[in-house]
């Protein structure tokens, strides 16, 4: 009680992370005390250190009487949290009269359910992940101090975390994006976050009744259209993961095992028919993942206790999920899970409303080109984006991405696009266009770059890659990391590249193929329409997680990395070519011999290609003018279309981003049209159906 410091490694509470620290480490023996397996369980000489420790943060750093220096989240959430979880635990061996004064700080400091910062004069509205944050804090600070008019008002304030998200603001949006830290896609970093702390605030705020059922149901919608289109076999994507991706002890599997996590608590507190159905997703994520022990994201007994009884529970079954393709238009993503052939596919891009990437804290510092039109691909290697993915890959080989190769400082070049052509359209669950009329982080390199989703494959084409600079830019194919799990053995070709070959270059290559030993489902197959030359590297990299994060371990680790990119110049300003997961060697050979997809155009103007395994187009006009796809239809306005022929009708979906509303000249055609979606949707896409005979869709069907 006397002692000048609490610890001898901290001293400074001027640097308000010390703060949140000390209480952490208060928490942690609060959590010996009362842990029944612990050998410090009530423990009477551990009990006292605690409620030492308490009282000399009071006196010493954190109390009503102090201003905020530093960080206002250590202040209002960090700290707060920690002394409410302290509390809790240890509610039994403090008086009121103790609870009310640990408790008064958080009240000085958050005296407003609505907003944060309040005491600086710079106070910001609590949306999202911070609201969450915020219902935490008050509501378990407002039950601790016997304060109902504290838990009920902020019970009120955290409705609002049921809403959609309106323009600009942070939160769930209706197509399923989420928005944080004004214009960042965080789905999987702040909307864990959201549905975490949601999971845990639930049981009182449906008791409380303060709020009505219709708008608790949102929380269903959020998990069914913002988080399970982004998880893979219980892996949630990292493009939506913001700086979390630099993060060693939240690679993404651990980060879809907090998704999870929060489902189960969900679930525990939903009606019947919502429980069983969560239940089923559930247990189906787990039983598909085959790399991660989801009892490694479990951080409390009762956690424990709800999984046990979920997997032990016979009358649970798992299920087969669909194929489920999801344009994310608010946030400037797409994902489509193929289940049929068992891959899921990542497309991150980013607008003018939209950032690229974001450097804070000194996280995420290699994170320059994680949204230039990147792609993740997820297959039977659940391992991929683990093991140390992040602290090893080269961070100016993302697959997918155009760049200009030369060194980039650290968290350099946070930006938006000076283009808003930038988005998808969906025509059903297999069949897509996106475009990213591209700009690069310092305006020195321009692309248009589309993607056209076709059942099994996915085109990609470039066109018009021009550098101010007159520097050579490079298109990056891919960069598969490569372990024991998958084996890799490339093929160029057709002919198989020897393993000592750490970087070669390929003239006229049509087909690559990634084959695994260990399974087809693995595999990587590509064929290039342009026979361009290619450069192939086979090489072990090095990193740590420091670099990538200050904040984390310099320990070294390895990945051997396979990376095959093409090089553009003045006359070489485009690409072209088709991405088929977990294909067969002799099926890529077949697949060259009879190449379906057709190239129509690719230039400045136009980019559209043919598939004729499905009998549809995919189409980008750059501006308004006539683009003629066959006899039967004219396309006339500039956006994003995806067509298909099927038995009776043409199908056409349009989305021009730059100008939502659909035109009825858009499409001219002389068969009959009918508009069977249009663009208040909520992917903001219109869809047409053109009859090729005079029936209506009842007859059709």
């Amino acid at each position: 009680k006397d002692s000048t410091e609490l610890w001898k490694d901290i001293s400074d509470y001027n640097v308000s992370a010390n703060l949140t620290t000390s209480y952490r480490r208060v928490e942690t023996i609060a959590k010996q005390v009362m842990q029944p397996a612990s050998k410090y369980y009530q423990n009477q000489e551990i009990t006292h250190l605690a409620k030492d420790a308490m009282a000399w943060m009071y006196d010493n750093a954190y109390n009503d009487n102090l201003s905020i220096k530093g960080n206002w989240w250590d202040y209002e959430i960090g700290v707060p949290r920690a002394i409410n979880n302290t509390l809790s635990l240890m509610q039994s061996y403090f008086t009121q009269e103790e609870i009310i004064r640990y408790t008064n700080p958080i009240n000085y400091f958050v005296p407003d359910v609505y907003n944060f910062r309040v005491t600086t004069g710079s106070p910001f509205k609590a949306l999202g992940g911070n609201l969450i944050d915020m219902g935490r804090v008050k509501i378990i600070s407002g039950a601790l101090r016997q304060d109902p008019e504290i838990v009920e008002s902020a019970v009120v304030s955290l409705g609002q975390a049921f809403n959609y998200a309106n323009a600009g603001e942070a939160g769930f949006y209706e197509d399923g994006s989420y928005i944080d830290h004004d214009n960042v896609a965080l789905t999987g970093a702040y909307g864990n976050v959201l549905i975490d702390g949601l999971s845990q605030l639930l049981p009182a705020v449906v008791e409380s009744q303060l709020l009505p059922m219709e708008k608790l149901e949102n929380l269903y919608h959020f998990i069914d259209d913002a988080f399970l289109p982004l998880i893979h076999k219980g892996e949630m994507m990292d493009m939506t993961r913001g700086r979390a991706i630099s993060r060693q002890e939240l690679q993404s599997h651990a980060a879809g095992g907090e998704v999870i996590r929060g489902m189960m608590r969900i679930a525990a507190t939903s009606q019947t028919d919502q429980k069983n159905h969560l239940n089923t997703i559930i247990k189906t994520l787990i039983n598909q993942n085959n790399y991660y022990n989801i009892y490694q994201s479990l951080n409390s007994y009762k956690d424990i206790e709800l999984m046990d009884q979920l997997l032990n529970n016979q009358s649970i079954l798992t299920t087969t999920f669909p194929s489920r393709l999801t344009v994310f238009n608010e946030m400037d993503k797409i994902s489509y899970q193929n289940v049929e052939k068992k891959f899921s596919f990542g497309l991150s891009m980013y607008s003018n409303t939209t950032q690229n990437y974001e450097y804070m804290n000194q996280e995420n510092a290699h994170g320059w080109y994680t949204a230039d039109g990147a792609i993740y691909l997820y297959n039977d290697d659940l391992s991929h984006y683990n093991d140390n993915y992040w602290a090893t890959i080269d961070p100016y080989f993302i697959p997918g991405t155009t760049i200009i190769p030369g060194e980039r400082e650290a968290g350099s070049g946070m930006t938006t696009l000076p283009s808003n052509f930038v988005g998808g359209t969906k025509l059903d669950e297999q069949t897509a266009s996106a475009v990213m009329e591209f700009t690069n982080w310092d305006g020195n390199l321009t692309a248009n770059k589309s993607w056209f989703i076709f059942n099994d494959k996915i085109v990609f084409l470039g066109s018009n890659i021009q550098t101010i600079s007159g520097k050579s830019a490079i298109t990056t194919i891919e960069n598969r990391k490569n372990n024991e799990n998958t084996q890799y053995e490339t093929y160029i070709n057709g002919e198989k590249v020897q393993v000592d070959k750490k970087h070669a270059q390929f003239d006229k290559v049509e087909t690559l193929l990634f084959s695994s030993p260990n399974g087809q489902e693995m595999n990587l197959g590509y064929s290039f329409l342009e026979k361009p030359t290619l450069d192939y590297m086979n090489k072990v990299n090095q990193g740590s997680w420091q670099q990538v994060n200050a904040k984390q371990s310099d320990k070294q680790y390895e990945n051997n990395f396979l990376t095959v990119y093409q090089t553009h110049s003045n006359d070489q300003t485009t690409y072209a070519y088709v991405l088929y997961p977990n294909i067969s060697a002799d099926r890529l050979t077949e697949k060259t011999k009879n190449e379906t997809v057709k190239i129509l155009q690719n230039d400045a103007l136009v980019q559209s290609v043919y598939d004729e395994d499905e009998d549809s187009w995919g189409v980008i006009l750059y501006e308004d003018k006539t683009y003629q796809v066959n006899d039967e239809i004219i396309l006339t306005k500039k956006g994003i279309y995806a067509i298909k022929k099927e038995a009776t009708k043409y199908i056409v979906s349009y989305f021009n981003p730059t100008d939502e509303n659909y035109l009825p000249d858009t499409i001219k055609s002389n068969l009959v049209k009918e508009t069977i979606q249009d663009a208040t949707n909520k992917d903001k896409s219109t869809i047409i159906h053109l009859y090729m005979k005079d029936v209506t869709e009842d007859e059709n069907t």
